[in-house]
């Protein structure tokens, strides 16, 4: 693991590669980049679930942590790890300072494996409108949880206002008895199920009148 201290998102991009060279790994057969967006009170229980996805099906991960928006210089901090802690794929863990924390899809976006699908994960409460969520429009699966918003209630209406296809909301799925068993919880949650599974079993889109 290399830990890169007020860095760029350029630097990141060239240690990621050095370290690929270094250590022979290689990026072919890569089923999906897996982007992470958690509080960092809940950093730990979503490094574990991004660690079970990478174990399951071969992925990068990114995990984004914003941290200190208010802060009056933008920073970035950055791990970078390929086989470590974060399963035996790439993954890179980024805390960002400032304004870069509002505009967070600028250092991703380099990062994406090319030719790859993304699939973006809020374990935090997600952006009021999803559809327009920089991080989200690049995603071709958005994965959410209205239970951890302020108004759960409040945040799963606005889920089924503005849902389109590929958006997966964990609270929705343990909304009854038979979806639970898809969801019971972040820390068993597998994130990648949701990510390639688009049968009813794995979260239906919630209507304005079921989000009621």
């Amino acid at each position: 693991m290399t830990t890169l201290w007020d860095t760029t998102g350029s630097a990141v991009v060239k240690e990621l590669a050095a370290q690929r060279r270094t250590g022979g790994a290689v990026l072919s057969g890569v089923a999906l980049t897996l982007v992470v967006v958690a509080d960092e009170s809940r950093v730990a229980e979503a490094e574990e679930a991004a660690t079970h996805a990478a174990e399951m099906h071969p992925c990068r991960v990114l995990v984004v942590v914003r941290r200190q928006i208010d802060a009056p210089v933008p920073r970035l901090d950055a791990e970078v790890v390929i086989g470590g802690r974060l399963g035996p794929g790439e993954a890179v863990v980024m805390r960002m300072y400032g304004r870069l924390a509002l505009h967070a899809e600028s250092v991703v976006l380099p990062l994406l494996a090319a030719d790859a699908p993304v699939v973006a994960w809020w374990h935090a409460p997600a952006p009021e409108q999803l559809a327009t969520d920089a991080l989200s429009v690049v995603a071709d699966r958005r994965i959410t949880d209205s239970s951890l918003a302020e108004d759960p209630l409040a945040a799963l209406r606005t889920r089924g206002q503005d849902y389109v296809p590929g958006d997966t909301d964990l609270a929705w799925t343990r909304s009854t008895s038979r979806r639970a068993p898809a969801a019971p919880g972040p820390r068993a949650w597998r994130p990648w199920r949701c990510a390639w599974t688009r049968t009813r079993r794995c979260g239906s889109p919630p209507t304005t009148a079921a989000a009621r």
